[in-house]
């Protein structure tokens, strides 16, 4: 079995398919990895100095540094160290900047789509002994005064921070803080709060709690100035301030409508003191722990797990464990780092025999990211552009190829395939391709001397089958008239034998009329095989007359008469048209005879012979139908050759070539002839161009 051979086109598909795609993913490929190593270096320099950066992101930064003298005083503030820790934890980030390609006045362009991409950061607050004491999480740190301060109405002074734990996401105490932060990372629209709980160090639990927003705030603003008949100061245009005034003066005016969020303080234990603190510049914290990340072949719920899993094994109170060396892959990398914060007030370093106190505390952080996603988040329109561009150029490719190489080849195998036929499309577009080119000329050349030795062998086998045939006609036509004058000459030499014999003396006259029909006879049917002979040899010379075909048909009419009326036939035109055209007459009045002879000669005594001239686009048709039984497909094929007879037509007289020399007659003049069975009878006709 012969093996199925792929398409061309398929095959410069899958080709040209497989090199586009391997280019394009080789320099998608080095693309993306040289901003994944920029990301890494960039993710690896900022997670080196995460711990660091936090631990500036507060005023600890300050507060510990060691020419700073006021520590002790800022630490004797309740809650001021929780505040600046949960503060710390609350603006560690890193981001994961894009490469700039470059930077022209000022303006830096990217290929890159995104700007920047936050990356997943844990903190943590460890004592010396390990204890956490703040880490990420869900948490609202605020300042706040007691509320005879608060209602004093002077300008609050700060009387210490404290925080709430919103850790548990089904505690619906603070749905309505969730709801206002809502992911902004702020709580602008709410001015203040007003708590009533307990405090356990710096964490406030609150049973009590109402909040005044911003229209609560405008609200009370509204009453104060109506209270104290004070106006709204013009002081831009358009622009309407108020007098100074403090929220703890509106409130202890009675101004301030507080909204309740929740009062459980009847479910307070009778031995528990409740205290009542105003607080104000709220912020909040919601942390994202993220999916599970991977680490040195260990998967960790979080990477805030995988930080506080890390701290047992620190070696010391200052967390040299932290370092930016603990990182994996592209594809993975966490980077830990640590800082340690230490009252250096009382440490004189100029006395030899002091020692360097405990810190108090160290800030730990971990960053992870992956280096291949986030350069993968950055060049997704890279990708989506050149992907487009390296398929635009593949159909680009693919359809010049098509239209210049393959389109041309497989037009010459299609025409090679049909015998040698020409070449539509290269001849009125040909190939711009060289190769193409060529081989269509080379076609070109080879066509022609095709055609010419084509026409040659044409020519010869015309010739031959010309010879042939005419041989064969010579034969047939000796034959025949072989056959056809057999008979007149067997009844002239019977009836001449008889009249040398003195054979019936009584009948001499009869003979001798016998003998000169018989030769009449032999005489017109030598001078018609003549007359076919000549016209078949293209020997007869035709005049140009103006001949009217209904005209003739009428004369023959008359001209039949006397046979006519014998067999008592009735002649019925069916159409007046004239039928003029331009013809030998008297061999138009030679065609018309025959087939009005052939039709009287061959209808039934009584039957109809019905004539119809007409015009058929550019032809003139003639149409003579007689009564008569219907010719079989034989008979329709051979009824226009010479001698033909129909096998039961009645031997009448006639020599058998009436037709022949009509059909030759009308082909001469460029027509053609016609017969076909019609209902009770055939028509004869022929159709010859105006």
């Amino acid at each position: 079995m012969e093996k199925k051979r792929i398409c061309s086109l398929t095959a410069i598909t899958l080709r040209l398919a497989a090199l586009v795609l391997g280019i394009w993913l080789l320099c998608i490929g080095l693309l993306t990895l040289g901003t994944a190593l920029y990301v890494f270096q960039d993710v690896q320099e900022q997670g080196m100095e995460l711990a660091e950066q936090a631990g500036k992101m507060s005023q600890l930064d300050d507060y510990y540094d060691e020419f700073q003298e006021n520590l002790p005083t800022v630490k004797a503030i309740p809650g001021f160290l929780d505040h600046e820790m949960l503060e710390a934890v609350q603006n560690a980030h890193v981001e994961a900047q894009n490469p700039y390609l470059w930077t022209k006045q000022g303006k830096s362009w990217s290929i890159y789509d995104n700007q920047a991409t936050d990356c997943p950061v844990a903190v943590a607050f460890v004592d010396t002994e390990g204890k956490v004491l703040h880490q990420s999480g869900d948490f609202l740190p605020f300042e706040y005064v007691t509320k005879d301060t608060w209602l004093s109405g002077e300008e609050s002074p700060l009387e210490g921070y404290a925080w709430l734990d919103l850790g548990n996401p089904t505690d619906q105490r603070y749905q309505l803080l969730r709801n206002s932060y809502d992911g902004t990372g702020d709580l602008y629209n709410i001015c203040a709060l007003r708590l009533t709980g307990t405090f356990d160090g710096s964490r406030f639990e609150p049973y009590a709690m109402a909040v005044m927003n911003d229209s609560a705030y405008t609200a009370a603003v509204d009453r104060w100035l109506e209270k104290t008949s004070q106006e709204r100061i013009l002081s831009d245009p358009g622009q309407y301030t108020v007098p100074d005034h403090t929220y703890g003066q509106l409130d202890s005016q009675g101004c301030v409508e507080w909204q309740l969020l929740f009062d459980h303080t009847d479910q307070v234990a009778p031995d528990t003191e409740l205290v009542t603190i105003y607080g104000t510049r709220p912020t909040m914290m919601m942390y994202d722990e993220g999916t599970q990340v991977g680490y040195q072949g260990t998967a960790y719920p979080s990477l805030l797990e995988l930080l506080l899993s890390r701290v047992p094994d620190s070696q010391g109170p200052t967390y040299d464990f932290f370092s930016a060396s603990d990182r994996e892959s592209l594809w993975n990398m966490v980077i830990f780092s640590s800082r340690s914060f230490t009252d250096l007030t009382d440490y004189d370093p100029s006395n030899p025999e002091a020692s360097i106190p405990e810190p108090d505390f160290t800030l730990i952080a971990a960053v992870q990211a992956s280096p291949l996603k986030i350069a993968m988040g950055f060049l997704w329109k890279v990708y989506l552009i050149t992907g487009l561009a390296a398929l635009a150029g593949f159909l680009l490719v693919r359809g010049s190829v098509k239209k210049h190489l393959l389109r041309p080849l497989e037009e010459v195998n299609q025409s090679m395939a049909a015998n040698w036929s020409r070449l539509p499309t290269l001849e009125t577009s040909p190939p711009k391709w060289r190769e193409p080119w060529l081989l269509s000329q080379q076609y070109a050349e080879m066509q022609d001397r095709l055609r010419i030795s084509k026409n040659e062998v044409t020519r010869l086998n015309t010739a031959l089958n010309y010879a042939r045939t005419a041989e064969e006609n010579r034969r047939q036509m000796i034959s025949h008239l072989t056959h056809q004058l057999k008979t007149p000459l067997a009844v002239i030499h019977g009836y001449a034998e008889g009249l040398r014999e003195h054979i019936a003396e009584e009948k001499r006259d009869h003979y001798v009329e016998m003998i000169l029909s018989e030769t009449e006879r032999s005489d017109k049917m030598v001078l018609e095989m003549l007359d076919l002979s000549r016209l078949e040899a293209g020997k007869v010379k035709l005049s140009r007359d103006q001949v009217s075909l209904l005209a003739l048909a009428q004369y023959m009419v008359e001209k039949l008469e006397k046979p006519i009326g014998e067999k008592q036939l009735r002649v019925e035109f069916l159409a007046q048209e004239e039928g003029l055209l331009t013809a030998d007459e008297s061999r138009m009045a030679q065609v018309l005879e025959n087939l009005f002879t052939n039709a009287v000669k061959y209808t039934p005594k009584g039957g109809w012979i019905q004539v119809e001239v007409e015009k058929a686009g550019r032809e003139t048709v003639f149409s003579l139908k007689n009564q008569s039984n219907p010719l079989s497909q034989e008979e329709l094929r051979q009824v226009w050759d010479p001698f033909f007879r129909a096998k039961d037509a009645q031997m009448e007289e006639g020599t058998g070539l009436g037709l022949a020399i009509v059909k030759t007659i009308i082909e001469l003049h460029g027509g053609r002839c016609m017969v076909e069975n019609v209902q009770n009878g055939v028509v004869f006709g022929f159709a010859l161009p105006r």
